[in-house]
């Protein structure tokens, strides 16, 4: 979910480091960024929403799309685990005792607040988006009989820097939302927060922003992903693919990552 467009704003809007200081420093700073993961936001409006549906998706869809809405919550094709990430700011690799369907089963999930709630949404961006995650963290537990608690795993971590002659990154002002899958990454207006939690999906390793850019940005990364049973000729590994496209780079390091420890989850009851 910690800036103005952080990787909570992954929720309802879109779904990026100075270079990684050796000893205790860079291991506080990483263990600083990793405990803001899993913070539960306060919010004194209903937590939560006034009409849910979910349904199985469509077997044939193979992405994810979320709906821009900073009051609501629309996403199709979703796994569990990714309502769980996008609910709690987290990636996959900070979940533990997950069963096997989380990822494999879908869903189309539509959240709503009615219209006298809707009038009553707090104004700040920041504050409206905080408030989706609390309402989904409502959801999983009210339709998904969802329990956990936190943990602690030193691991190995990237830190995403500005490579040598500067970012090559488009500032943004207008938010259609993003779309990934398929070794792209194609971005309306994302912070480079929102890129390293992008990244840390792709990578299965935490990612944290150490840029130093502020504002949002577009643009579109594509590369070749390590798995691709067809890799194309014209597109590098990602490692390439982030210092060409975005003049960025990451370097590898360690630190401290918060997990999330599932005690208990049951698929959705019907609508």
């Amino acid at each position: 979910m910690r800036r103005n467009n952080s990787s909570r704003a992954k929720v309802t809007t879109t779904l990026l480091l100075s270079l990684v200081l050796p000893g205790a420093a860079a291991t506080a700073g990483a263990q600083e960024q990793a405990a803001s993961k899993l913070q539960t936001p306060a919010s004194t409006q209903p937590t939560t929403f006034d009409v849910i549906s979910i349904k199985p998706s469509d077997p044939k869809n193979t992405s994810t799309t979320i709906r821009p809405d900073p009051n609501n919550f629309t996403v199709t094709g979703a796994s569990l685990q990714f309502l769980i990430q996008n609910a709690y700011d987290l990636q996959s690799f900070q979940l533990a005792g997950a069963p096997a369907w989380i990822t494999s089963t879908r869903f189309d999930v539509v959240a709503k607040t009615d219209t006298t709630s809707a009038s009553a949404q707090p104004q700040d961006l920041d504050a409206k988006l905080k408030l989706v995650q609390v309402r989904l963290q409502s959801l999983l537990a009210d339709r998904f009989q969802f329990r956990a608690h936190k943990g602690t795993m030193e691991m190995p971590v990237y830190g995403l820097v500005v490579a040598k002659g500067g970012p090559k990154l488009e500032a943004s002002t207008i938010n259609t939302g993003y779309m990934t899958g398929g070794g792209q990454f194609v971005c309306s207006h994302s912070s480079m927060d929102d890129l390293a939690s992008l990244l840390s999906t792709a990578m299965d390793r935490m990612v944290l922003d150490q840029t130093k850019l502020t504002g949002s940005y577009k643009f579109t990364l594509k590369w070749t992903p390590d798995e691709s049973p067809n890799p194309s000729p014209d597109l590098p590994g990602i490692f390439t693919a982030i210092q060409e496209q975005l003049g960025l780079k990451l370097v590898s390091t360690r630190g401290p990552v918060e997990m999330l420890i599932i005690d208990h989850i049951e698929k959705p009851s019907a609508n």
